[in-house]
């Protein structure tokens, strides 16, 4: 767990891994299985826009090892959170390709799940099975629709 300013976090792991992978110098950095973000701005209720630009999702990627995953969560139920939602659907497929989206059926929510390798999440009804399997092991409050 890193608790520190993501973007620059992101963007300094993406450089130090991008050097290391290129020029054979060995770092102690190492790629990440999984990064989960569930952010928002206090005044809006809104994922502030750069956790759905371009040079964030880049840098995530280039975070990730290969078969790692990204799951976002996202506010949804208005007109402007359901919008930021499309964008952001459309920046993570741009990036990811093939991603899932999740809605929760009662919680106002909407995530997004996309793997740095093809099939790297497998198919939605396998994701979708575990996911439930660990909402009911762990006694976790989310719905899956």
């Amino acid at each position: 767990v890193h608790i520190s300013d993501a973007l620059v976090w992101a963007r300094d792991l993406a450089e130090c891994l991008g050097a290391s992978r290129s020029d054979g110098v060995p770092s102690d950095a190492k790629p990440l299985d999984a990064i989960f973000i569930d952010i928002f701005s206090a005044e809006e209720n809104q994922c502030p826009e750069p956790f759905i630009g371009p040079r964030f999702l880049a840098d995530a990627r280039a975070c990730l090892a290969p078969g790692g995953v990204i799951v976002a969560n996202f506010h949804t139920g208005g007109a402007a959170l359901d919008v930021q939602v499309e964008r952001a659907v459309e920046a993570y497929a741009a990036e990811f390709g093939d991603i899932f989206v999740v809605p929760a059926q009662r919680r106002g929510n909407t995530i997004l799940a996309a793997a740095f390798s093809p099939g790297g999440l497998g198919t939605r009804e396998t994701l979708m099975r575990v996911a439930a399997a660990e909402r009911n092991r762990r006694n976790l409050l989310f719905d899956l629709s």
